[in-house]
């Protein structure tokens, strides 16, 4: 199952991108998949895929390596790869 971050960005929408997720608070809070193993994801982008106005998944990029950061780049590749997506469902 996914995790609730990714459930709240595909309900809000929007695309959203964090960094620095190291202490275990929040990792737990913005786990990207419920498991029962540890989470090491230390910065993600999610955009949501939109087709027809309904949410069919998102389009997520994320880096284990601390001091990675997502900026401006990440999530217009984010967003640009969930709005092909989002057309190849539509057709």
């Amino acid at each position: 199952p996914i995790g609730s971050i990714v459930e709240k960005v595909m309900d809000e929408r929007r695309t959203l991108v964090m960094n620095r997720v190291y202490d275990e608070i929040d990792r737990d809070e913005l786990s990207l998949i419920e498991t029962e193993y540890g989470n090491d994801v230390c910065c993600f982008c999610i955009a949501p895929i939109i087709p027809a106005g309904d949410v069919a998944g998102s389009v997520i990029i994320f880096s284990k390596e601390r001091g990675v950061s997502m900026g401006d780049m990440e999530q217009k590749l984010a967003e640009t790869a969930a709005k092909f997506l989002a057309k190849q469902l539509e057709q």
